[in-house]
């Protein structure tokens, strides 16, 4: 628009030359001027009106150029932010889905402990019975083990009355009714220790099913904080690929120095690896070099352009 303007003051200060010229050369001609003083005359303000035609068209082809830059980098950066918001999208679907995956681990590992408390206080229960079992078992074989070496004593003295020959018919039945008691109670005692063994058998059992899944819900809880870890590293992660994506897509409309100021701030917190400072650095370097400076170093006047409006405008 500057330049518009300055072609306008240039193309009205050539009609008021020319106007003059004019105005001029019929004051010459009134005055009775000579031919060869008009020629020059006329021959200066034609040469003057050439300079500031060329010079017009070397404005408007600058003007062209700028304007088909200008284009070009508002397509870029059109392209840059459609690209950076493509990339955010992906980068959040990303977060949502790790956020998930961490829930879901933070659940299963709630889930995991519970299930453990349980299975230790089902263990603790467990080796409770099966102590008090194991003692009653021990108290329980110890008094029948007793009762019967008692039996097998009067057993054994009735059969050395029988072979002396002392004992009497009477005697004789009482001896076959002892055996009949002892051989069913020594029966009762079998099966008692029988049944006794087999609950033994099933407390260890039960005891060891559960000593299992007292180790599994352990290995489930250690693979639960293991997801946990993973989930938290890849938050961190996702959150430094966004930011870096966002320093690398956000110099596409650079405009000043505040931007680079906190671009190595956030490039210093975030502690970028080399690579990632690399991408960030090349795309700052890159907008800072690119249209930006040299539209406004070629908006700027120079010391030849300045010279050459200053004898168009008498300066």
């Amino acid at each position: 628009d500057e330049l518009a303007a300055k072609l306008q003051v240039v193309q009205h200060e050539l009609l008021r030359k020319s106007e003059h010229a004019e105005q001029q050369a019929t004051k010459w001609q009134h005055h009775s001027a000579s031919a060869s003083e008009h020629e020059a005359i006329v021959a200066r303000l034609k040469q003057q009106l050439e300079d500031m035609e060329s010079g017009y068209r070397s404005a408007k082809a600058v003007k062209a150029a700028l304007d088909a830059e200008l284009h070009a980098a508002r397509a870029h950066i059109a392209d840059a932010r459609a690209e950076a918001a493509a990339e955010a999208r992906k980068q959040r679907a990303q977060l949502e889905e790790a956020d998930g995956r961490a829930a879901t681990a933070t659940r299963e590992a709630q889930e995991a402990r519970v299930k453990l408390k349980a299975v230790q206080a089902s263990l603790a229960e467990a080796k409770r019975h099966s102590s008090a079992g194991e003692g009653k078992l021990a108290e329980q074989a110890a008094a029948h083990a007793a009762a019967l070496r008692a039996k097998e004593a009067r057993i054994m003295q009735l059969t050395s009355e029988v072979e002396s020959g002392k004992p009497s018919e009477q005697q004789m039945f009482h001896i076959a009714r002892e055996q009949a008691k002892r051989d069913e109670e020594v029966g009762k005692l079998r099966a008692q220790l029988k049944s006794l063994r087999g609950m033994l058998k099933e407390s260890h059992r039960v005891l060891t099913h559960l000593m299992q899944q007292e180790a599994l819900l352990k290995e489930e809880l250690k693979e639960s904080r293991r997801n946990n870890e993973r989930a938290e590293g890849l938050n961190a992660e996702y959150l430094k690929n966004v930011l870096v994506a966002f320093l690398v897509k956000v110099y596409g409309d650079a405009e000043d120095d505040e931007h680079i100021k906190l671009a190595r701030v956030l490039m210093t917190i975030l502690r970028l690896s080399p690579d990632e400072s690399a991408q960030v650095n090349a795309k700052i370097d890159y907008f800072v070099s690119s249209w930006w400076h040299r539209t406004a170093n070629l908006l700027k006047p120079d010391k030849a352009t300045t010279t050459l409006w200053g004898s168009v405008f008498g300066g």
